[in-house]
């Protein structure tokens, strides 16, 4: 693939998408991934589909698996399969900001103050805003009861009985705050465990933070490229239709 000597090869991008793969293996266990190789197909193509199967049938919900089998893929491999889940099952672009040659990524620890929502589930619906602050979010689950709290934290449990609060988020920095691209779930969770007194709100985060750098226009060519191909049977299925 065209990518292969490019800025998707750099050992933070790569890691981040390693950390995405391991985080949803987590979930192979519910339902959010019965039959979804149909959606990967209709999404992206039988290329991906076939990689993603693969990787399923060979670790299904074993993290220390999962860990070995990716170090037997290739660049090209991984970007596919981080690919498959994220938009072919999850329905999640998270390719437009993971994959963007203008962003630079690092892993750091952020605290939950330091975020805002960039999508709403859960109780963050009944916010009147667009993308509100967690702050915001806090003191509106504040003023609920415990048990619609604890509810919340129950529905998230059932995408996957093992633990994985504590795996790193995806944002973006966007001026004084960060914008949480993957991890929405996440940090509501976050949010009622602080209204119920359970944790600190100091708690930090560990989070995949995407900061904006110099463009570059010939890498920005490559991203081009590649973003064609990973796209080009997706296109190619709309032009028919």
């Amino acid at each position: 693939m065209e990518f292969e000597n490019s800025y998707l090869q750099e050992k933070e991008r790569i890691n981040l998408i390693e950390d995405f793969i391991l985080h949803e293996t987590k979930k192979f266990g519910s339902n959010i991934y019965d039959g979804n190789n149909i959606k990967i197909e209709e999404r992206i193509g039988n290329d991906h589909a076939e990689i993603f199967l693969k990787f399923r049938k060979n670790i299904n919900s074993d993290i220390e698996k999962a860990v070995e089998e990716l170090k037997t893929y290739n660049l090209a491999h991984k970007w596919m399969l981080f690919h498959s889940i994220s938009y072919g099952i999850l329905n999640k672009e998270l390719w437009n900001c993971v994959g963007w040659n203008e962003l630079s990524w690092k892993k750091v620890l952020l605290t939950c103050f330091d975020f805002r929502f960039e999508s709403k589930r859960g109780l963050l619906n009944e916010i009147g805003t667009d993308k509100p602050f967690f702050r915001a979010a806090l003191e509106h689950a504040q003023t609920k009861p415990d048990t619609f709290l604890r509810e919340q934290i129950s529905n998230y449990a059932k995408d996957g009985p093992i633990e994985r609060l504590s795996d790193p988020i995806i944002c973006r920095k966007e001026n004084k705050y960060y914008l949480i691209h993957d991890g929405t779930g996440r940090m509501i969770i976050y949010c009622c465990k602080i209204a119920l007194k359970e944790i600190e709100n100091s708690t930090e985060i560990i989070s995949w933070m995407g900061e904006k750098r110099k463009s570059n226009t010939e890498e920005d060519g490559i991203y081009r490229i590649a973003q064609n191909n990973l796209f080009k049977k997706r296109n190619n299925k709309q032009a028919e239709g």
